[in-house]
């Protein structure tokens, strides 16, 4: 558990200095939403978002599959 945590703690530090980093301004639009974010926050934000279009499927597939298994070895 120590070395998950060092190890995420190193990812927040790379993530945080690549944010500060990429502080010049840019125009952002979004369907309806315009608006203005430094680039390194439109590109957490959209690493985010990447993250979540996996993570969600993929949690709904382990929930299926575990519900699945409690189905099988029911008596």
């Amino acid at each position: 558990m120590w070395v998950s945590l060092i190890g995420m703690s190193l990812i927040l530090v790379i993530l945080l200095t690549f944010v500060l980093q990429n502080l010049t301004r840019t125009d952002i639009r979004f369907l309806w939403l315009d608006g203005q974010l430094p680039i390194g926050v439109a590109i957490l934000f959209a690493s985010i978002g990447g993250i979540l279009l996996i993570a969600i499927p993929a949690t709904g597939r382990i929930w299926q599959l575990r519900r699945g298994i409690r189905h099988n070895h029911t008596p």
